[in-house]
């Protein structure tokens, strides 16, 4: 179980939105020549750190939770956020060479199958949304907003 800690700052039925620590960025990062991370983290600001999460019990805005997530679900969905649509890029673009060929089908080609494929993991993330299997969850809570 891949474990984090977090504050709770909204909650909706059975879901809480928690924000999680901003992990700090390493030097490479911080100077851009690292993998992008930090910069990413800059554009993106707060989306990057807000999360929702399920839960069973009392919480109330403030309090500061551990959320947790197998790390197996956690792979699956990795996997098919990037490897979808970087498979369907390389049939795009294998397809636009043999059927048109040249550099400008293959591209072409490259792009409508990232495209399709995005928009499937984008269809299908929305469609998971409220799956408990596919969320994060509230493992515990390391103390309330009223004991700070």
């Amino acid at each position: 179980m891949i474990e984090e800690q977090a504050e709770v700052t909204a909650i909706e039925g059975s879901y809480a939105w928690v924000a999680c620590r901003a992990q700090q960025d390493c030097a490479r990062c911080a100077e851009g020549k690292g993998c992008g991370g930090g910069i990413l983290g800059r554009w993106l600001g707060d989306r990057l750190h807000r999360v929702r999460v399920s839960y069973q019990g009392n919480l109330s805005i403030g309090d500061c939770v551990v959320i947790g997530m197998d790390e197996r679900v956690l792979f699956s969905l990795a996997l098919l956020v990037y490897g979808l649509p970087l498979a369907l890029m390389f049939v795009g673009s294998s397809f636009g060479h043999w059927w048109i060929g040249g550099d400008v089908a293959t591209g072409v080609g490259m792009l409508l199958g990232l495209s399709v494929g995005f928009a499937w993991v984008r269809g299908f993330s929305r469609k998971m949304r409220h799956v408990r299997h596919f969320q994060p969850i509230v493992m515990r809570r390391v103390f309330s907003a009223e004991s700070k």
